[in-house]
């Protein structure tokens, strides 16, 4: 027992000595998860400002009834009243975005509000899918309307508030189950495969690098009637291909996932969800989505090639290329949040714009300026870590061992 004592304390206080391993065990758990939760909450907060500052382009379908209410809403600051289309025009104008929600009350609304006993109603329209703030931007004016109506009606017939309703209204979102995918579960697929292609770039680039330098074999290779430059596209090719293969794989496991999910539990999802499932692994999205990948392991396996090349033991290689996760990760984290929105800042954001993008791929509400903008950000991403990592090995004593 003793003797096993002995060798835990010696293997700890090597394992103290070495800071990177520090770095890496114990400083990024630490800072992790304060720093998403920071960084998620200071983004909810952006968007709820941001929200709060936008122009509601509301459609209201009122039959010539509330016209004070209708007017009061014209005079408010932050809301622009729509009102020249009937009840079949609802779906078409949320579809063309030219209003972002759209009340439709019921053609008796002001008898119903100025009788008695009956009740008028109002139903909001929107698509939660693409727009989650327009419904908590005009619930509040529902809410106050429908107080205001009953307070009237409570004390003209000098009755309590419980004993009838005077006005209710409902939220009808019109969303398509592809909308309602790509919000909610279409940011967690970049996610693994962003995740999984870094995995699949970290050994080999690892092995290719610091690993022939310890191994001896690097310097053997430069002897060969070859330049720098082509063993390191070589070598570059082989880390960004594994990490492009792990990606692919993972494409490949969804799609049988999906399909052995149908063939054994065939009543386990809505056929109308399965339906839509198969409506997005079509080929073209697939191809799509992967595509994005291309520059993700590029990124990755120039600058991991570069991390090993540069480090002098296989343990400094994982200690340097563990906090490049971290900062991977928080993006890609912050893209998952539902109500984030596509926006020319965002698209310019390395992988949060990759999250962003395949949610609305998935969603089927990708233009092709948003998917051309932000190929060019991690195009351009792709270029500058292949320049650096170039310039980086340039040095001729990064190619040696230090002795």
């Amino acid at each position: 027992m003793r003797s096993i004592w002995v060798i835990f304390c010696k293997d700890l206080v090597d394992t103290l000595r070495d800071r990177r391993a520090l770095l890496a065990s114990v400083l990024m758990p630490i800072l992790l998860f304060p720093l998403l939760m920071l960084i998620m909450v200071g983004v909810q907060s952006k968007m709820r400002e941001t929200d709060s500052e936008r122009t509601l382009r509301l459609g209201i379908v009122h039959h010539g009834n509330a016209k004070e209410w209708v007017d009061e809403l014209r005079r408010r600051k932050g809301i622009s009243v729509v009102d020249d289309f009937g009840v079949t025009g609802i779906a078409a104008k949320l579809d063309r975005d030219e209003v972002d929600a759209v009340i439709l009350m019921s053609r008796d609304y002001d008898a119903m509000r100025k009788s008695e006993t009956g009740t008028a109603y109002m139903s909001l329209y929107f698509r939660g899918g693409r727009k989650l703030w327009v419904k908590d931007r005009i619930s509040d004016d529902l809410d106050q309307l429908r107080e205001e109506l009953q307070d009237a009606r409570y004390a003209g017939l000098g009755i309590s508030r419980s004993q009838l309703k005077v006005m209710e209204w409902g939220a009808v979102d019109l969303s398509t189950v592809r909308e309602i995918l790509g919000m909610v579960g279409g940011g967690i697929v970049p996610y693994f495969f962003v995740f999984l292609a870094f995995i699949g770039c970290m050994q080999p680039a690892v092995d290719l690098g610091v690993g022939e330098k310890e191994r001896g074999s690097l310097e053997t290779l430069m002897c060969a009637p070859v330049g720098r430059l082509s063993i390191l596209a070589g070598k570059f090719l082989v880390v960004s291909g594994f990490g492009l293969m792990s990606a692919l794989l993972s494409v490949a496991s969804l799609f049988v996932s999906v399909q052995m999910v149908s063939l054994f539990f065939p009543d386990a999802m809505p056929a109308m969800i399965m339906d839509t499932l198969w409506d997005i692994l079509r080929p073209g999205v697939i191809l799509l989505i992967l595509a994005l990948l291309i520059p993700i392991c590029v990124v990755f396996g120039s600058v991991m090639l570069c991390l090993s090349m540069v480090s002098n033991s296989f343990k400094e290689a994982q200690s340097l290329m563990s906090p490049l996760l971290l900062i991977v990760i928080v993006p890609v984290a912050i893209g998952l949040q539902p109500g984030l929105e596509i926006g020319a800042r965002t698209l310019l954001i390395p992988f949060l714009n990759v999250t962003l993008i395949t949610k609305a791929i998935i969603a089927g509400s990708a233009t092709a300026s948003q998917i051309l903008i932000c190929f060019g950000s991690m195009g351009a991403l792709a270029i500058l870590s292949l320049l650096i990592c170039r310039l980086v090995l340039n040095r001729e004593t990064v190619w040696l061992r230090n002795t």
